[in-house]
């Protein structure tokens, strides 16, 4: 194989992992940025703070600050998903309970409380 194959398939390789990483970080921040706005509109949030956080992502620093938790409601389980400021707040451990925002009439949209610090 030629160094510019070679060159070719190392390139194709960096640019699908960098657009995997983009759009992965895009989509979690629209979720992030649609709940905060629906909620912040809506007239029918409850807090619940029996959320507990289940995983924190990835291992670059984008994505260190990215949780999600899970929570439930009438017995129904829902998952949400939240960043925390790494420069203003503590990183909640995994088990932690937390207080989330979600919508009355339709839980599946929420947001940990520290969103709206």
């Amino acid at each position: 194989m030629s160094k510019n194959v070679k060159r070719i398939i190392q390139l194709a390789i960096f640019i699908g992992a960098f657009g995997y990483l983009f759009t992965r970080n895009f989509e979690v921040i629209k979720v992030i940025y649609d709940n905060k706005k629906e909620l912040s509109e809506s007239t029918s949030v409850r807090k619940t703070g029996k959320a507990c956080i289940i995983n924190y992502f990835g291992k670059n620093r984008r994505d260190q600050n990215t949780f999600t938790y899970q929570f439930k409601i009438n017995g129904k389980q829902y998952k949400g998903i939240s960043k925390y400021n790494m420069s203003k707040q503590e990183r909640p451990p995994i088990g932690d309970s937390i207080w989330v925002y979600y919508k009355e009439d339709d839980p599946n949209v929420n947001l940990w409380i520290g969103m709206f610090e």
